[in-house]
């Protein structure tokens, strides 16, 4: 049942200018979903016939809010949906965040192993059997063995 007389009742302009769209949320449902030809001519005062060009259009109005009501359900649902993947996405960065510090903490600990078999091979090198140098190509150290150097000491 369309609620023709609460429409006429409503004070369009003070929901403008206060900017509360509760009274029309309201009506909303009865507005789209009545039979405007029914509705028109039941509660029509003089039993004059209702324009024809006024149902089209207040039809159309109907189709058009029908589609805007299913677009806003249909965002909220999207709006649901976002915000679950905003949340899975907060606690896989949560597990990165811990994953991340065990990482670090064991690239420490390789860092510092690594400098201390470099120490090591370096202190073994002062006696001549092994030559550190630095490549220019890619800022690692690597080790340079003289075969004959180890022969040597070895004998």
């Amino acid at each position: 049942m369309c609620y023709v007389l609460n429409i006429a009742s409503l004070d369009l302009e003070k929901v403008l200018q206060e900017g509360d769209p509760s009274p029309l949320e309201e009506l909303t449902n009865p507005i789209l979903f009545c039979k405007a030809e029914i509705e028109f001519e039941r509660n029509s005062d003089d039993n004059n016939e209702i324009d024809p060009g006024f149902i089209k259009v207040f039809k159309l109005s109907q189709l058009i809010g029908e589609c805007l009501l299913f677009r806003l359900r249909q965002s909220e649902t999207n709006y649901d949906g976002i915000q679950q993947k905003i949340k899975s996405l907060e606690s896989d960065k949560k597990k990165l965040a811990g994953e991340t510090v065990h990482l670090r903490d064991h690239l420490t600990l390789a860092m510092k192993e690594l400098r201390r078999r470099r120490e090591l091979l370096e202190s073994l090198g002062s006696s001549g059997g092994i030559h550190i140098a630095k490549s220019p190509l890619d800022d690692f150290h690597q080790v340079n063995i003289s075969i004959s150097k180890l022969r040597y000491r070895v004998s």
